[in-house]
């Protein structure tokens, strides 16, 4: 094999490979959760502040400023949909980064199994 042959076929190799990787990217970054799982991990560590109903009314919700998101309208600020429902990747990025300027924590600490489960379950709110 020529030299531009040898590159061409490389090339080719590490096409084909970056294809398959980002496929299986996509894949793992739209896991769906189970809500049942997610109620308990909420009921630890979400209900504080957002209430158990979901509504932002927990009992920590009076000391914060701004308050915290009221899940059963289902309206968020932080979105990459055109409409106003988030997509589940978003809704796990805030779940995993934080929400900044305001006391919405990261929790990147849970296990991803744990905050697509979160994400299963806060949806469940709105439904």
């Amino acid at each position: 094999m020529g030299g531009r042959a040898l590159t061409a076929a490389r090339f080719a190799v590490a096409a084909v490979v970056a294809l398959a990787l980002s496929a299986t990217s996509s894949r793992a970054d739209a896991q769906a959760g189970d809500a049942n799982a997610g109620k308990a991990i909420y009921d630890r560590r979400c209900a504080g502040c957002h209430g158990d109903k979901g509504d932002g009314k927990g009992p920590a919700a009076e000391l914060l400023a701004p308050k915290p998101r009221d899940f059963t309208a289902g309206l968020y600020k932080i979105r990459t949909s055109a409409n106003k429902v988030p997509s589940d990747q978003d809704l796990f990025r805030i779940i995993t980064d934080g929400m900044p300027g305001t006391s919405m924590p990261a929790w990147a600490v849970l296990p991803d199994r744990d905050r697509w489960n979160l994400v299963a379950y806060i949806k469940t709110f709105a439904a």
